[in-house]
């Protein structure tokens, strides 16, 4: 029909729904109409295989779907005195930085996210550390240094 949108959302997909620019709604796969002879109903179709959320609207995202965030998305809302260790999949994959906030689709890959607190120490734990150096990232995140073995280090911490 003339006034008919189709939408179709495959396996790997998810869809915004927006009228007149206001979000109302998550697709999940399956095919869609809408009655829109107005042409106010836009559909913003995602890949979901690449799990992070990478759209502008990401803060109002979280507010417009509220209580309703958890059933789609996994939140990330890193605190200033922590940071975020991201595991895709059970495998720790990226670091968020403090007082940062990201979003990942529910869905293809299983998205985990563990807080850790800077307040009571600055070290990272042997497993984490070894982890974060064999994907490249430890360098990226913290200061590594190797220190030789007849040799000692001192590090000074604000200061």
């Amino acid at each position: 029909m003339f006034w008919t949108k189709r939408v179709v959302i495959g396996d790997g997909e998810r869809g915004l729904v927006y009228r007149n620019r206001q979000l109302e709604g998550v697709l999940m796969p399956g095919v869609y109409r809408y009655f829109d002879p107005l042409r106010r109903i836009s559909v913003v179709v995602h890949d979901i295989s690449q799990p992070e959320y990478r759209g502008s609207d990401k803060d109002a995202l979280v507010v417009s779907l509220g209580e309703r965030i958890n059933e789609h998305f996994v939140l990330a809302d890193i605190g200033s005195e922590e940071v975020g260790l991201i595991s895709r999949n059970g495998r720790l994959t990226d670091v968020l930085p403090p007082g940062s906030r990201a979003l990942f689709w529910r869905g293809l890959v299983e998205v985990a996210v563990e807080r850790v607190s800077l307040d009571e120490s600055l070290e990272v734990s042997r497993t984490v550390s070894t982890r974060l150096r064999q994907i490249g990232l430890l360098e990226r995140v913290a200061v590594a240094v190797t220190v030789p073995v007849e040799s000692t280090g001192l590090v000074f911490v604000d200061g």
